[in-house]
């Protein structure tokens, strides 16, 4: 039997499903190595943090808050590390609207950029700046989203530092209203030149995009939609700049069953060109979700389960943002259930011959100091070690900030 796909908006909380071809997979365990590095209080310091944060050119931590603030309504957070080894949080940003999609992305000067799913002139949401200065952070808003032809309910952003343009996806809208993809590329001047680059929802292209997509070294776009594709149960595709413009291909068709459901995950490279991604809920197993790979094979693409998670020590659930991958092709991850404690964990897969890959268990969250239930993406800095966030735990019960070393 089909299994009915939850809605757009409760892919937010726990994401859904893909995948194929099932490739053999353990795990091992590992010793401690998680640290909490901040421990969210609520009020004005933000609570519940979510998303993937990111790092700029000082090695200081950037992230999001779903709620608290000066308003109340969500928050970007700065931690700001000390030569001791601990870290200093401050808010550089309240919102006056949820946010409820979590992006953010730098550019070459410094200015933050992200999306906000409602609020604007038309409530369908905005693309901020937020300019550093001597008296701290101005914000601005870059582009306005109107609800039907340019789109509506911006979910994911991704800065080209070769062009200086920003591109992104709103879930909503568009001339078929499944969505669009767009790029805002900056005027001489000052100002911004908004273009819708693809249109969801025409026939089988997919429809709902949710993940920022990801940036290739030639500037082509890749990314899923939760819905649509062949058999309605979503795509990844690649956008692609060429002599009659943007054009968009479908590179994967997920079929339901147990080949399981597109996701609210995006995709992210490897140095070889595979790509890789995460399912919530797939049709076989244990329903809990596995990690895929994608291979280029010929001018098609091929698809990989290389690990399914059972829901137990494992983990279960993985996180509907982007994978972490280091310079040995090693991924990163994080489930938001499962576990040795049930409040999910953070991982990593390792490739090893044959095409196996071994999962280790790199932290087992208690909901405790250490943070419990994880719905967040990893970053890596530069000597190799994981960052993330918890939504619950800590000790006040709102949120930690983490590293790992794995």
């Amino acid at each position: 039997m089909h299994k009915e796909k939850r809605s757009l908006s409760c892919v937010l909380n726990f994401p859904v499903a893909l995948i194929a071809v099932l490739l053999c997979a353990s795990f091992a365990w590992a010793g401690p190595g998680e640290r909490t590095i901040y421990e969210f209080p609520g009020g004005s310091s933000g609570l519940e943090p979510f998303g993937t944060m990111i790092f700029d050119k000082t090695g200081s931590l950037y992230g999001l808050a779903a709620g608290g603030g000066a308003n109340n309504a969500g928050a970007v957070f700065k931690l700001t590390p000390s030569e001791t080894g601990s870290w200093t949080e401050s808010v550089i940003y309240s919102f006056l609207s949820y946010p409820d999609y979590p992006a953010l992305a730098f550019d070459s000067t410094g200015n933050l950029y992200g999306t906000l799913a409602g609020g604007g002139g038309n409530g369908c949401g905005i693309i901020y700046q937020l300019v550093p200065g001597s008296e701290g952070w101005t914000e601005n808003t870059v582009f306005s989203f109107n609800g039907t032809t340019n789109g509506c309910v911006p979910t994911g952003l991704v800065f080209d530092t070769a062009t200086g343009s920003l591109f992104g996806v709103a879930s909503e809208g568009g001339a078929y209203n499944g969505g669009i993809a767009f790029a805002l590329t900056p005027v001489e001047g000052g100002g911004w030149n908004f273009s819708v680059i693809h249109s969801f929802g025409f026939g089988t292209d997919g429809s709902y995009p949710v993940a920022s997509p990801t940036l290739d070294a030639s500037g082509n776009l890749y990314g899923t939609t939760y819905y649509g594709g062949s058999y309605s149960d979503g795509t990844v595709f690649r956008i692609t700049y060429g002599t009659d413009g943007w054009s968009e291909s479908v590179l994967y068709n997920f079929t339901g069953g147990d080949n399981g459901y597109a996701s609210a995950a995006g995709v992210i490279f490897d140095r070889h060109g595979n790509l890789y991604g995460t399912t919530d809920e797939p049709g076989g197993g244990d329903d809990v979700g596995n990690v895929y790979k994608l291979t280029p094979t010929k001018g098609d693409w091929a698809i990989h389960v290389i690990h399914t998670f059972t829901g137990g020590p494992d983990g279960g659930n993985p996180s509907g943002y982007n994978l972490a991958i280091d310079g040995a092709g090693n991924l990163y991850g994080m489930t938001y259930v499962g576990g040795l404690y049930n409040y999910g964990t953070a991982y990593k897969l390792s490739p090893s011959t044959g095409g196996k890959w071994t999962e280790t268990v790199l932290h087992a969250f208690t909901n405790g100091d250490d943070g419990g239930y994880p719905y967040s993406g990893m970053v890596l800095n530069s000597s190799g070690n994981l960052f993330g966030t918890t939504g619950a735990g800590g000790a006040y019960g709102d949120g930690v900030v983490f590293e790992v070393r794995p």
